[in-house]
């Protein structure tokens, strides 16, 4: 809150904002800020070897993994469709069959 009052009290007085708004927006920030590093420090605890992301995934080192298919379970709809995947293979060598 203190790296970010000012701003938002400059802006929300530019904006003709109540001090309500003001006080919400604060607290938003400072929430998100929280999650932000609660997870940050969850996986810090947890010992992951290194932070990997889908976009560094190399297709081309796990052939058999469909990347269309990948980028299509990577969109999450089917979870919003309510149905499952499945994602079945040994640790480290990609996933070949996602139902």
């Amino acid at each position: 809150m203190l790296a970010e009052h000012e701003k938002l009290a400059r802006e929300a007085s530019e904006a003709n904002e109540d001090y309500h708004g003001y006080l919400l927006r604060l607290s938003e920030l400072e929430l998100a800020a929280r999650s932000t590093n609660a997870l940050a420090n969850r996986i810090k605890l947890a010992s992951f070897p290194l932070m990997k992301e889908l976009a560094d995934f190399d297709f081309t080192l796990a052939p058999t993994v469909s990347k269309p298919r990948v980028l299509e379970l990577a969109r999450c709809q089917w979870i919003e469709q309510h149905h499952t995947a499945g994602l079945i293979g040994n640790s480290g060598t990609g996933k070949p069959r996602p139902t």
